[in-house]
């Protein structure tokens, strides 16, 4: 075996790996003595993915699925969101005869929160400003999670989130928004292996082949915004068994240039808060 066949990330037995998330989700649900889940159908492979699975574990009877574009269904101040993503989200809804399948535009409510915290008014000033449109796009992940969390509480459900591990261990989420959820089908599966696993469920290929965007401001990519794309952030992650730190021993076995390598184990030590659990002081002296 060479260095490129021992570092390759293997193939899924996506079949056997679909059958084993099945027998585990129902299990989870059992023991949460809860029947039904909710989950945010964004247009994006991994929600079809959370989507398509959670339905031939459950049924599609146990699924509650909200669309939540931002501008698209009612009047907005900022850029709406991409129509493919409303439209990809009702592709995946109409496979899955059955579902509890809502849209709501969360543009009024994104909206008034930028006017009362100010944010409005400095994106007014300056549009482009990269802190300012971050805040946005994160505001926008809050919104949706609280709506999915209403949902869950109002029917008795359980949200199930849609985050990968290569998201996970960049730290590509909004804390309090996309990562807030009860359980996750897709967390130890690198986006590669989302891919492999959305081909053996059957997800449309449009929205396989599309570039993956959380779809916050116009234009947004993941990929443009990470700065690298997620082939490359898979073998690194693969390589390095999701380590910030490189060995000598690796180093060399890297088909990824070192800069892209550099930047992916950057990102990955920077938005380590973001994965560690949340410090807590540990005072200096007990009541009595």
């Amino acid at each position: 075996m060479n260095d490129a066949d021992m570092f390759a990330i293997p193939q899924l037995n996506g079949r056997r790996e679909i059958d084993a998330g099945a027998t585990w989700l129902r299990e989870q649900l059992q023991r949460a003595e809860h029947d039904r889940v909710v989950i945010g159908l964004s247009g994006g492979v991994d929600s079809a993915v959370t989507a398509m699975w959670a339905s031939q574990a459950l049924g599609t009877e146990a699924l509650i699925l909200v669309s939540m574009p931002y501008g698209l269904l009612s009047p907005s101040r900022f850029t709406a969101s991409t129509p493919d993503s409303l439209a990809h989200a009702r592709r995946v809804a109409s496979l899955l005869s059955g579902t509890d399948y809502r849209e709501l535009d969360i543009a009024s409510t994104v909206d008034v929160e930028a006017d009362v915290t100010g944010l409005g008014a400095d994106l007014g000033a300056a549009p482009d400003d990269p802190g300012a449109r971050s805040a946005l796009g994160n505001l926008k992940a809050r919104i949706r999670a609280v709506r999915l969390r209403y949902f869950a509480n109002r029917m008795q459900a359980l949200v199930l989130g849609t985050e990968n591990k290569t998201e996970h261990y960049l730290g590509y989420f909004t804390i309090g928004g996309d990562e807030e959820s009860d359980l996750e089908l897709l967390g130890n599966y690198l986006k590669a292996e989302v891919i492999d696993l959305a081909r053996t469920l059957g997800v449309p290929r449009e929205i396989i082949g599309k570039n993956p965007s959380a779809d916050l401001w116009s234009g947004q990519t993941d990929e443009g915004e990470l700065g690298f794309t997620y082939r490359a952030a898979d073998h690194v992650l693969h390589v390095t068994g999701c380590s910030a730190e490189l060995t000598g021993d690796t180093a060399s076995r890297f088909a990824t240039d070192v800069d892209t390598t550099n930047r992916v184990l950057s990102r990955v030590r920077a938005t380590e808060y973001k994965r560690a659990p949340k410090p807590v002081f540990p005072r200096t002296a007990h009541v009595r």
